[in-house]
Parts: C-alpha cells; structure tokens; sequence
C-alpha cells in the first residue's frame, strides 16, 4: 500500500500531527483546521479508496490502521505524536490505537460510531444495489455535502470524489463502518485522548462517547453544542482552540460540553 498525503507546517517541529479524514472526502476536509496549526508539521493523507489514493483499494479498517502504525513510526522518528481522526478516520484511529498501544502521546477521536449495527453485513450490499446511482447524483450530493458541512467553495471536490468512488470501496467502507468493534488493545492505550461528538449527533454517536470513556481512564468526553457530523468543517476555528488549549495543558474549553460516562 502507498497512500498520497499532504504536508504543512514546520517540518522540523518536534510534534507531529497526523489527521485522519472521513469516509466520502479526502484529506482535504482538514485544510480549515491545519491552517491554525502551522507550528506544528501536519500530515494529511488520503485514505486508501479515497482521493489520490482512489487507486489503492480499501480492503478493511484493521489494513488500513496497520498500515498507517507503520507509516507514522517512521515520519515521526521519536517526536511527540498526535492523531486526529474524523467518522470512519476515528474508527481507523481506535484500531491504530488498539494495534499499537504505546505509538501516539496524543489522540483526538472525533464522531466515532462504535456500536455495530445488527445485520449491517447482510443488509448493506442489496441495499447499496439500490441507492448507489445517487452517489452521482449532483442533487443528492448537494444535500450530503450540506449535512457534513462542506462549504461551497469545497463542493466541487466532493462531488468528484463523490462520482470516482467505486461501488466495491463504497460497500467495503459501509461494511467496515457500521459492524466497527473496539479493539481489546484499545483498553492499554497510553495516549492521551479526546473524545468528541457533535451536540445534533445522532445518540448512538453519543453512546459511543461514553463507551469509549468507560473503557479508558485517559479518556476525556466533550459534545460540541449546536453541531452535526463534521465539526471540523463547521467550525475549524473552534476545533482548533479547544484541541491547543486540550494539548497545552489537557483542561477543557468552556465553549464545549463535558460528555460524563
């Protein structure tokens, strides 16, 4: 596997943040967030099936984190290392956790679904049959691109990685997605993590949360008030304050909801 990614910030910094995007974008969800990051050296790339990586198939969750352990393990060489990881990039995220317990000195799991969903395997490829024409639908695609909060200005990115998708990676991504399990390691983690969820989220999102949090007493839980799915779009300035400030000296924004278990 040999994924694309890019690069910002200062390459000689002594951390290193790696973002994880979710499923249906590309790196590029990220490039309002990184923007107030530039003391740090940012690592942003494009999950297999995904943007320039369209051509590397995804094959499941467990590949891709194994892959990207290894990744960082050499970019990093010994400087302190955060994650970030969106939807799908945060359930990568708690595998790559999982796999590698001691890796990362920082984890940030956004809007993370860790409950899998009763039939998904069974019911998700008939119904995929179904529904794929719409992934390339410019109409249906408008309204996605409105309920992750992807602005006009982005649209077009989206929408052709939208109509580039291929109907196997679309099924393996759902697949993979919705029948998501934490990993037994994740309960050894060292990092220090941050868990978010969005306050319009879906509850299971929310229990997700808290699920994450009983299994780990690192885990902080905070709920981003008035937002969906996307918070990194929604408000980039936002994610970014509360992240340093979390960073800095591991306190909590009063702009934000504590999540309790």
């Amino acid at each position: 596997m040999a994924l694309y990614y890019k690069e910002s910030g200062d390459r000689e910094s002594q951390r290193v943040i790696v973002f994880l995007h979710g499923g249906g974008v590309g790196g590029w969800m990220w490039d309002g967030v990184t923007d107030y990051f530039q003391d740090s050296y940012c690592l942003i790339p494009d999950l297999p099936g995904h943007g320039r990586s369209a051509g590397e198939p995804f094959v499941s969750i467990s590949d891709t984190a194994a892959y990207l352990n290894r990744w960082i393990m050499d970019l990093a060489k010994g400087r302190e290392l955060v994650v970030a990881g969106f939807s799908l990039g945060a359930q990568i995220l708690v595998e790559m956790l999982g796999q590698e317990p001691e890796l990362m000195d920082y984890a940030i799991i956004n809007s993370v679904l860790t409950s899998p969903l009763p039939g998904a395997r069974v019911f998700t490829r008939p119904l995929i049959g179904l529904t794929f024409p719409l992934v390339r639908n410019r109409s249906f695609s408008r309204l996605q691109a409105r309920t992750l909060y992807i602005s006009d200005a982005d649209f077009e990115k989206y929408y052709e990685e939208c109509c580039r998708m291929e109907k196997e990676t679309l099924l393996s991504i759902l697949e993979e997605n919705m029948s998501f399990k934490v990993p037994s390691g994740f309960k050894k983690a060292t990092a220090n993590l941050l868990v978010t969820v969005g306050e319009k989220e879906k509850s299971v999102m929310r229990r997700s949360v808290q699920q994450l949090m009983s299994l780990q007493e690192r885990a902080a839980g905070i709920m981003f008030p008035g937002v969906g799915h996307g918070v990194p779009l929604a408000d980039p300035a936002l994610f970014h304050r509360v992240v340093q400030r979390w960073l800095a000296d591991g306190t909590i924004a009063n702009e934000v909801i504590r999540v309790q278990t």
